[in-house]
C-alpha cells in the first residue's frame, strides 16, 4: 500500500491512500474521492506550496479530447476545489487549499507530507505481522520526532 501522510505543522491530518482514492483521518473518517478530486489533490500535493495555476490544473484534470463535448473547465475546477475543501474539512478546521486570486490554488504553508510504501518495506525485511506493526509504529514515531525537531529550529 502506498500511503501519503499529510501533516499541518506536526499534526497528522489524514492519510492519502493512492490505490483506493481514499482519505483516512485520525478522527476515524474515511472519505472517497472522485477521479477529478483525486487528480486535483495529487497535483496540489506534488506542487507543495507553489501555486498550481488554474489552466494547468484544468489541462491535467480534463485532458483535451477532440471528440469530447466542450465542458466549462473553469466552473468545474471551482466545483472540484469546493468539494475537496468540504471533504478535507472533516479532518481539520484549518484551511488546507488556499486560493491565489486570479492565479490558482496552493496548499497552506504549514502542510507537509511523508510517503510510506508499507508493502515494499514489509517484503524487503520479511518479518511477521506483529513485529512489522511494531516496527511501523517506531518508524512513524521517529519520522514525526524528526519533523517536529526541524520545525522547532
Amino acid at each position: 500500500m502506498n500511503a501519503l501522510k499529510v501533516f499541518n505543522e506536526s499534526k497528522l491530518i489524514f492519510t492519502f491512500d493512492f490505490k483506493k482514492h481514499l482519505l483516512r483521518g485520525c478522527n476515524g473518517f474515511i472519505i472517497n474521492l472522485s477521479s477529478s478530486e483525486f487528480t486535483c489533490l495529487v497535483l496540489l500535493l506534488s506542487n507543495k506550496q507553489s501555486i498550481s495555476y488554474r489552466k494547468y490544473l484544468e489541462r491535467k484534470i480534463w485532458p483535451c479530447n477532440p471528440s469530447a463535448v466542450d465542458i466549462d473547465k473553469s466552473n468545474n475546477l471551482t466545483q472540484v476545489i469546493c468539494t475537496l475543501r468540504r471533504k478535507l474539512s472533516y479532518f481539520t478546521e484549518e484551511e488546507i487549499i488556499v486560493t491565489e486570486q486570479l492565479k490558482g490554488y496552493r496548499l497552506n504553508n504549514g502542510i507537509h507530507t511523508v510517503l510510506f510504501n508499507l508493502d515494499y518495506i514489509k517484503k524487503k525485511i520479511n518479518i511477521k505481522k506483529n513485529t512489522f506493526t511494531l516496527l511501523a509504529i517506531i518508524l512513524f514515531t521517529l519520522v514525526i520526532s524528526f519533523n517536529i525537531s526541524l520545525h522547532l529550529k
